[in-house]
């Protein structure tokens, strides 16, 4: 039997559930878009022909004799079904999983579950049936596709970092980049809740076979112990499973070759040439990138991806295998610099990407102007003319740190265990700076030796000179904290009109 002869029946199935046994599981217009050939196309992600999946409803009971007579056993995917089943059993999948994630208290939940274990097992057979052994790139009919798809794409630079201070909502803003890569469109400022919620639906889950790796938006976060072995891939300890005597069990230490996150989701953007895929890689100048990225900060150059007439391969080391890098993955990045500025990053990567800064807005909306009559804009404003003066502008306090802030008590709060502990990291404990950057106000207390018990190391020994100024942080448990006078003198000596 054929892969389409297959799945003909497994899809024929899911939409009489759907459409016919239990309606209810749609709405209207669901049920409306899921006989419409652009929803399907679109939102399914189907690769369909130009006929509908299914014609419009004439009067008369919908019942499966009643589509079989008017369009025969196969009425739903006779006439519009392309030749890439593999790829279209697995759309489907995920939506019937979305579709039983949404629908979690339904009672016919349990009839959309014999659904998904269907397509499943098809995927798994289609796996296992035997054929030429999968080349690690796309033929060459498909990589000159990769270079010839819609131009929705050329409007994204493949490789981008978001770069700004701490609190600037770096990684919070990769997720509307993702979206608008993934979508085609451009990049939107803000991201509403149903934009998250279908942010963390896309994201990318590998499986052991790939037919059923899901999401199109991987996530990783670069450290000092990140390597290329678990980027793209490496040799890595595994436990297997042994029986011995007498039915007994036992686990041996041994190794396999594991393919990294990034090789991963690029085999996964290479069998869906059609559709974008994005890697995001959190705090990517805390890692070692010559020792994480190896032979790929070629590869992923816009000339070197497959289907550009530059397009480069490599041999991995590991595996022996020819990689590249597809087209339509993009890479997004973010970057702390108060941990590290841009001049001091790797020069191959800084060529191959681009940059969009991200500085903090004291104007943010969800800054509060007034909280007991301190006006935070102006606050944060003053702190980072301050810091920038006495430092430089990359290591400044982000919007973020101050968002909808409503009582003085949540200030302080914000005060004691994030702003002032960011204070003390970027200036070393130089407690006459950060004393300044604060106006003065009480959160730093200055005393001269001459005044305290230590009078008599410069009186009586002579050890220390007795205008010596020390300083101390002001106790957590301090009412200051909470004092709208010591917030307003941090902005209040400011020359402004």
């Amino acid at each position: 039997m054929t892969e389409k002869a297959e799945l003909q029946p497994l899809i024929r199935d899911l939409m009489e559930t759907l459409l016919l046994r239990c309606p209810d599981l749609l709405d209207e217009s669901e049920q409306r878009n899921l006989r419409s050939r652009k929803f399907c196309k679109e939102h399914l992600r189907l690769r369909i022909t130009n006929r509908p999946l299914l014609r419009p409803v004439a009067e008369g009971p919908m019942t499966s004799r009643y589509w079989a007579k008017r369009y025969g056993n196969d009425y739903v995917c006779k006439e519009w079904w392309k030749d890439n089943h593999e790829h279209n059993a697995k759309s489907l999948l995920k939506f019937v999983e979305e579709l039983i994630e949404r629908k979690a208290e339904h009672p016919d939940v349990p009839a959309l579950a014999k659904h998904r274990q269907a397509l499943e097992t098809y995927l798994r057979s289609t796996r296992s049936t035997p054929r030429a052994a999968e080349p690690s790139l796309p033929s060459a009919k498909s990589a000159r596709s990769l270079a010839t798809r819609p131009a929705r794409r050329s409007d994204h630079p493949r490789n981008r970092i978001l770069y700004g201070p701490p609190g600037t909502g770096k990684t919070y803003s990769t997720a509307s980049h993702a979206l608008a890569i993934v979508d085609g469109v451009k990049t939107h400022a803000e991201i509403t809740e149903p934009d998250r919620q279908r942010f963390r639906r896309l994201r990318f889950k590998p499986a052991a076979d790939s037919a059923l790796a899901e999401g199109r938006i991987a996530t990783v976060t670069f450290h000092q112990n990140y390597a290329y072995e678990d980027f793209v891939e490496g040799i890595r300890p595994a436990l297997t499973t042994t029986g011995g005597d007498q039915g007994a069990t036992s686990a041996e230490l041994g190794y396999e070759l594991r393919p990294g996150i990034f090789r991963t989701i690029c085999k996964a953007a290479t069998e869906a040439p059609d559709q974008n895929f994005v890697i995001i890689i959190d705090e990517i100048n805390r890692g070692n990138i010559p020792k994480i990225f190896g032979e790929l900060i070629t590869l992923i150059e816009d000339s070197r991806r497959l289907g550009k007439d530059d397009a480069t391969t490599v041999t991995l080391p590991y595996s022996g295998d020819a990689f590249g890098v597809p087209d339509n993955l993009y890479i997004i990045g973010t970057m702390n610099t108060a941990d590290r500025s841009i001049q001091q990053l790797d020069t191959a990567l800084r060529r191959r990407f681009t940059f969009v800064e991200m500085m903090p807005d004291a104007d943010h909306e969800l800054i509060p102007e007034a909280v007991d009559g301190v006006n935070c804009r102006e606050m944060l404003r003053a702190m980072n003319e301050r810091i920038a003066a006495l430092m430089d502008r990359e290591r400044q306090i982000g919007h973020t740190y101050l968002f909808e802030v409503k009582t003085l008590k949540q200030l302080g709060d914000r005060f004691r265990n994030r702003i002032f502990p960011l204070l003390q990291e970027y200036f070393y404990d130089d407690w006459r700076k950060i004393r300044a950057v604060l106006g003065g106000n009480a959160f730093v207390n200055e005393r001269r030796i001459g005044e305290g018990h230590a009078k008599d190391l410069a009186l009586e020994f002579d050890l220390v000179d007795d205008e010596r100024v020390t300083y101390e942080r002001l106790p957590l448990d301090d009412p200051a904290w909470e004092d709208a006078s010591e917030y307003k003198a941090i902005y209040g000596n400011a020359d402004r009109e």
